[in-house]
Order: structure tokens, then sequence, then C-alpha cells
């Protein structure tokens, strides 16, 4: 607040209540030198932040205690999100949000300061070529280009706890010129790099917040404001981590030329593998052929074996990675499935009928129907998906002691289910879903379940419940809805920190609440 304003002796001067407390860039330092000291406690875990009458030691002890500090800076992140809330209501921009101009007093309260480059929303020139204000190292890539909005605001608040988490700037170039560099072209390396102890869900707020690209922020201060708030109570964020596959897409955006060398290289790394599996099937047939059984021979057999592990595993991580989501492909991870198709059309051609490899031939032909089905091709899909699961069926047969066979059958019924349904055999998948369900119930009764095998099942009940709701089968749906939360609800209560069952918990609840069956 601005007391009052004149002019003494011919210097004109202003009266602001003075604040007690240190600053966000004084706490950090502070933070930076105790760390220096003394070691991370983790066993010490309050449950709600402090408010002492030192803030810089009370703050000090939280980062010791871990949790206790997560909370307050998110906290902190809340208070500010609803000032600047407020100044964006008023129709003012702040334009230089940063740890020196937030000041945390006695009483934990967090005071917004300095509005000296603050600018009005519906000011003409506030795009104005050249009009680059701000502290560099927490300015918005947009800045760099004169233009600024409210987002621009939430990304140097967002640089602010990044730092608060980190205890490091995000963008660290002491020259100015690279420093500028950094800001438009890299990203800086996750706080959760720095800490694993950090939350999942209150790194994804931060990095969501301080996008370099203005449209994947927050909108506006008060969805930042929401989502810290649920992050407080313990409710599933909106904010969604971005996917490696997400940062390639977006670092391909900025890089085209350099994307374009990328793909060249991906498809050579594609036929590099290619090429050591190749290598192992020859070395197979003529190791069929030689009854000798030498030193040369054997260590040929372990390397090939060495060579088929490597490409089987370099193209399960490729597969891995264009395969998050069960969305239509772009064009560039549908020529990424395809070429991944033919490799796995080719591995089960030429090795479909070798016992030894019963294991590979059925996830290669599972392979086949997840990427068939996300190519839209659902009756080659159904195809794949049934020689899987004659495969599996003879796996787990011959090995009843091992429940991991049984729990790929349950999971290749669930992605047949979906390949009937899209092929518009409705009563096919219903019964493929239910065959799956009957295996978990065996797994359950015998206490064979696992983490997978829970995950599995809450996946398939989700996915079950939304192919009976386009049949307009509410309540079968919403019974599959049910049963899929209560399995994602023990999940996360057991494993807080695996993001995707929070992820799939939080679309459940969604879908319940839209069906006004739950509060979320």
């Amino acid at each position: 607040p601005v007391f009052g304003v004149g002019e003494q002796e011919g210097h004109n001067y202003y009266v602001m209540q003075f604040i007690k407390g240190p600053t966000l860039h004084e706490i950090v330092e502070e933070l930076f030198k105790s760390t220096k000291k003394k070691p991370l406690a983790s066993e010490t875990v309050p449950a709600e932040p402090v408010s002492p009458s030192d803030e810089t030691v009370s703050i000090s002890e939280a980062y010791r205690s871990e949790r206790g500090y997560w909370r307050q800076v998110a906290v902190i992140g809340l208070q500010v999100a609803e000032a600047l809330q407020y100044a964006h209501g008023q129709g003012t921009l702040h334009r230089d949000i940063k740890p020196a101009n937030l000041i945390l007093d006695d009483g934990g309260t967090v005071w917004v300061t300095d509005f000296g480059l603050a600018k009005l929303i519906e000011q003409d020139d506030l795009t104005k070529s050249g009009d680059v204000v701000g502290t560099l190292r927490y300015m918005a890539p947009e800045q760099f280009k004169g233009e600024f909005d409210e987002r621009s605001d939430l990304c140097g608040l967002g640089l602010t706890l990044y730092e608060l988490l980190a205890l490091h700037p995000a963008y660290d170039q002491p020259d100015r010129g690279h420093l500028i560099r950094q800001i438009i072209h890299q990203e800086p390396p996750s706080p959760r790099k720095v800490n694993p102890q950090i939350p999942i869900d209150l790194e994804t707020i931060v990095l969501k917040a301080m996008a370099r690209e203005s449209h994947r922020r927050y909108r506006t201060a008060s969805e930042l404001a929401d989502d810290l708030q649920r992050f407080l109570d313990g409710r599933p964020v909106k904010a969604r981590p971005v996917t490696h596959l997400g940062r390639l897409r977006l670092w391909c955006r900025r890089n085209p030329a350099l994307s374009t060398l990328s793909a060249l290289a991906l498809s050579f790394l594609l036929i590099a593998i290619s090429l050591l599996w190749s290598d192992y099937v020859k070395t197979a047939r003529a190791l069929k052929i030689q009854s000798q059984q030498n030193k040369e021979t054997k260590e040929q057999a372990a390397r090939a074996e060495a060579n088929l592990e490597l490409a089987m595993a370099a193209f399960e991580e490729i597969f891995t990675q264009v395969n998050q989501d069960e969305t239509e492909p772009s064009p560039e991870v549908a020529a990424i499935l395809q070429n991944l198709l033919k490799f796995y059309d080719r591995f089960i051609e030429q090795n479909g009928n070798n016992p030894a490899l019963q294991l590979e031939t059925a996830r290669g032909n599972q392979r086949v129907g997840l990427i068939q089905i996300r190519l839209g091709n659902f009756g080659l899909a159904e195809a794949a998906c049934r020689e899987a699961l004659r495969v599996y069926a003879i796996l787990a047969v011959d090995n009843p002691e091992n429940s991991s066979f049984l729990i790929e059958v349950a999971t290749v019924h669930d992605e047949l289910g979906l390949a009937l349904f899209m092929n518009g055999k409705q009563q096919e998948a219903n019964e493929s879903f239910n065959e799956g369900f009957s295996i978990f119930r065996y797994l359950a009764k015998r206490s064979l379940n696992s983490e997978k095998a829970s995950f599995v099942q809450a996946r398939s009940r989700l996915r079950f419940g939304l192919l009976l709701r386009k049949e307009r089968k509410s309540e079968s749906a919403i019974t599959q809805f049910l049963l899929a939360s209560e399995i994602l609800k023990k999940l996360v209560d057991a494993y807080p920190g695996e993001a995707v069952y929070r992820r799939y918990l939080d679309q459940v609840l969604q879908i319940l609440a839209a069906e006004n069956q739950v509060e979320r």
C-alpha cells in the first residue's frame, strides 16, 4: 500500500508500508548455504507448513524436512498467483516477477512488490517491438520479441518457484548473450533431476507455469492457484507432465532442420537394429547345421543372443515412447509405427515356430496388435492379438508357477476387446473383456495379484466402461468406472510417486463426476 506522496526540498517521495521479512532471493541464498553445510534429513516429515518469527530460519528448517518445505513452496506460489490474478483483474501486468520482488513477512504471507515496470493491459503499445523489460533471468521468451500478457507474469512466477525447488535458477548462464540464447532455445533441467524428493505433481505445476511456449502455460493466474490448492489438498492436479514424445514434438517445432536430420538418424537406428537381429537369425541357422560344439560356435551363439536382446530392447524402447496414448498418431509417429510393424512382422514370420522364442513372438504379435489399433487397422489388430493370446496361453499352461503369463493373457484380452469393438463386433468384445476379468479374479483368489495386474485390470475396466458408454449402457459403464476407481485409489495410496496411476484416477473421477456419481 502507498500511504502518501509529496515533495521535500526538491525531492519527490512516496510513503509505503514497511514489510518486515526477507525476499525469496535472500531465502534461496540462505537455503543454498545451509544445505551446503548440512544435508537434508528426509526422515522428519511435518504435516503442515510453519510460520515462526524468523522466516528465513523457518523455511530452512522446513527444507530439511522436505515435505513441509514442498508444501510451503506451494503456499508461496498460491499466494502470489492469487495476488497476480487480482492485479490482472484490475487490468495491470507486473512484468518483473522474480524472487527479489517477493517478500515473505513474519506471518508467512508473501507480498508482491515493485510494480515499477507494470503496464496496463489495455494499452495499445503493450506489444511494441523492442520493448524488452524485466530481469533477464526471469523473463518469458516472448518478452524478447516485445510481447507480454498475463501468461508472461505466470512464467516469471514459475521460474521463481523452480528456483525455490532446485535452489538455483532455471537459466544460469552468467553472460547476457548466452543467457538470452539459453532462455529462447534450451529447456532447463527437471527439478526432480536436482532433487528426486520433489513431488511429481508440484514439479508438473511449476514446469507448466514456466513453459517456454505461452500456449502451454496456465491461461490465468487463477488456474495456477487452483492447481496449487489441489496439490495442497492432496487431490489430483489438472496439469499433466510432458512426455518424452511431447518434448520431441516441441523440439521438432523449434528446430525443423535438425528434426529432419533426427528423423533420418532414427531411421538409420532402426536399420542398424534390424541388422543386429538379422545377424542373430543367420547365426542361429548356421548353428543348427553345425554339429560340432566348439568354443568358437559357443561364442558366436552368445554374441548372437546378446545382439537379439539388444535389438528387442531397443525396439521395445521406441515402441514405448511412441505408444504412450491411444489418440490418433501424427504422420511422424505413424511413420515410426509402420517401421516398427515391419520389424515385428518379419521377426514373427521367421521365428514363429521357434520354441526358444515363444515369448518374444507372443510379445511381437501383441505389439503388432497395438500398432494396428493405433493405425486404425482393426481387423489386422484382431488377428495379431488372437495369435499373441494363443502363444501366451501355451506359456501359461506350461509354466503354471509363473503368474506373469496369465497376466499377459488378461492384458491381451483387453487389447483384443478394444480391437473387436472398434471392428464392430460388440458382443465378442464384451466376451473378451470378461475373459480378462475372470483371470484377474482367479489371480486375486490365489493371492497372485501384483502391481502390474492391478493396473492392467483398472485400465481394462476404464476402457471397457468407455466402450459400454458408447453403447449407451450407462449403468454397466458406471459399474466398471467405480471398480476402476477403487483399484486406482489403492494403487495411488500404495505408490504415491507413480504419476500414471494418479492420471488414470483423475480421468476416472472426472467421468464419475460427470455422471454425478462422486464429487471430485
